[in-house]
């Protein structure tokens, strides 16, 4: 199913929106205690990875596909693991926050619906994409931020290359990210790179 499509089925069909605000709630709350410092978190180089910067007010960044309302939305730019720059949406100023990873050929505007639902239960919410990198590498560096500036606690969450991209990632992350939940993930990345590999190496509560 299309982002646009899953888009639309949320919209006819409210259950499924809240069924998935519920495996949220479940996986973000599951965890006790302070979560484990992210890989590379304590260097200076990866502090200076992550170091926000306001995008131009001016016009709406690359990347953000012209459906965000600057209004309500927060846009920031990180930096790329490959050097060059991630532009995110964050909407909600929650402790508990959820990164959305969208599907190759959708974009960041498929996800507005259930941000806002999930900001109107608390929750801070991150949309991106893709920066023409290591998509789960690009990931990291958002958890990473997303620590630095106040979540207490992660959820990645993903539709296809992004549920399988949030899989790989949460891996990497170990114990320092709360739980995903996965929306079709086929169970290839790329070519040598099989997703099931990285599920089994999970530490977090996982929706699959």
């Amino acid at each position: 199913m299309t982002g646009q499509a899953w888009s639309r089925t949320v919209g006819h069909a409210g259950a499924r929106a809240w069924l998935l605000i519920t495996c949220i709630a479940l996986i973000s709350g599951c965890a006790g205690g302070q979560p484990d410092p992210l890989p590379g978190s304590v260097s200076a180089s990866a502090h200076a990875a992550v170091s926000p910067a306001h995008a131009p007010a001016s016009s709406s960044p690359p990347g953000l596909d012209g459906c965000l309302p600057t209004a309500q939305w927060e846009i920031r730019a990180i930096a790329d693991p490959g050097g060059a720059r991630l532009i995110l949406g964050i909407l909600g100023s929650g402790r508990k926050t959820v990164i959305l990873s969208n599907e190759s050929d959708e974009n960041l505007c498929s996800w507005l619906l259930l941000a806002r639902r999930l900001t109107a239960l608390g929750y801070r919410v991150v949309v991106w994409n893709y920066g023409g990198n290591e998509p789960p590498g690009e990931l990291l560096a958002l958890a990473r931020w997303a620590r630095k500036h106040g979540a207490a606690r992660i959820v990645l969450m993903g539709a296809s290359e992004g549920a399988k991209t949030s899989l790989i990632a949460a891996a990497r992350l170990g114990h320092a990210v709360s739980g995903v939940v996965s929306l079709s993930a086929e169970s290839v990345l790329r070519p040598g790179i099989l997703v099931i590999r990285s599920v089994a190496r999970l530490h977090c509560p996982f929706s699959w």
